[in-house]
């Protein structure tokens, strides 16, 4: 994930989400994995509940964002984020040169 994100700065955006209410082994995960570039949050008071409310039963769980931040993948292994991006990018594309616009929510 890290060597995904260093490669791709400027065209994505990365947020890891801490499932532990344990700031220490939030910390250790960041100084670990380093992946303090990226963007490391924390539910401190455990009232979001993500295990339950984003279907989160083993970690890591990826979750890829469109622009308008609609989930279009889920579960992707870190390996192929780049082959499904441009499979994406490359499908919207040509929906776009195909006449058919893109909808926003």
């Amino acid at each position: 994930m890290v060597e995904f994100y260093n490669k791709n700065k400027g065209r994505v955006t990365v947020y890891n989400v801490s499932v532990a209410y344990d700031l220490k082994k939030m910390k250790d995960f960041i100084k670990t994995y380093k992946t303090g570039s990226m963007i490391n949050v924390w539910d401190a008071k455990g009232k979001y509940y993500f295990k339950n409310n984003f279907d989160v039963y083993s970690t890591p769980t990826t979750y890829i964002l469109d622009e308008n931040k609609r989930i279009i993948a889920k579960r992707i292994p870190a390996d192929k984020f780049e082959d499904f991006i441009s499979f994406y990018e490359k499908q919207q594309a040509t929906k776009t040169s195909n006449g058919k616009t893109k909808t926003t929510p």
